[in-house]
């Protein structure tokens, strides 16, 4: 056999004694080792199935070290399938270790995407779903938190500020700070600029085709 062959195999028997003698611990560290085997052989799914079989465990028995390092496996692994949630989990992850070992796990799991465009749309979408979306106070507080990150990951990576002003009504916005009413929400598209979205779906509503950023005339996507 080969070593990976034998490393899977022990994983497994390692699993199946931990069910048979109520050895959570182990038990959640088999299915994780699973889960990172199967997930760098690039089979998400069967990687993500195991790791929230081990999560599940991880909440039964309230390990929250085991269930930190079991978040961001499973983050990793769902980077591939779908990048809300497995940013989900890395958050969850972080809030739990307080931003120690699991936040440096985070980071390494968006270099392995080794693509600045993939995260940013990861961050838009999360910060325009909580501004938008989400009818609360908090939601707002939550979207400019991502707006933050967004920015702080695009200056690392050498990518231009975000805008000040927007570009249809031409008022001043403070996209990194609270959104303070309905009128005021901001939508960030996938160019990365930013408009207020009462202008934005006032411009959409006049067009039926051809929805182009006003900015840099990059045409949008629409989603319901």
């Amino acid at each position: 056999l080969s070593d990976t062959a034998k490393a899977q195999a022990f994983f497994e028997q390692g699993a199946e004694f931990a069910r048979q003698h109520n050895q959570a611990r182990l038990e959640i560290d088999c299915l994780g080792g699973l889960g990172v085997m199967y997930r760098n052989q690039n089979q998400a799914a069967k990687a993500v199935e195991l790791l929230e079989t081990a999560l599940a465990l991880c909440e039964k028995s309230e390990d929250m070290d085991s269930k930190a390092s079991t978040l961001c496996n499973l983050g990793a692994a769902m980077m591939q399938v779908d990048q809300v949630k497995a940013l989900n989990h890395l958050n969850q992850a972080v809030d739990i270790r307080e931003q120690a070992v699991c936040f440096e796990r985070a980071l390494e799991v968006f270099e392995v995407l080794e693509d600045v465009d993939k995260v940013a749309k990861v961050l838009i979408n999360l910060a325009n779903m909580a501004e938008i979306h989400v009818s609360s106070p908090q939601a707002y507080k939550e979207a400019a938190e991502y707006r933050k990150r967004l920015l702080a990951f695009l200056q690392e990576h050498g990518v231009r500020r975000m805008d000040s002003q927007c570009s249809i009504c031409l008022e001043p916005m403070a996209v990194q700070e609270v959104t303070r009413s309905h009128d005021k929400e901001l939508i960030m598209l996938a160019c990365l600029h930013t408009l207020h979205n009462a202008c934005w779906e006032k411009l959409v509503s006049t067009k039926a085709e051809d929805i182009a950023c006003p900015t840099c005339k990059q045409p949008v996507p629409l989603f319901s």
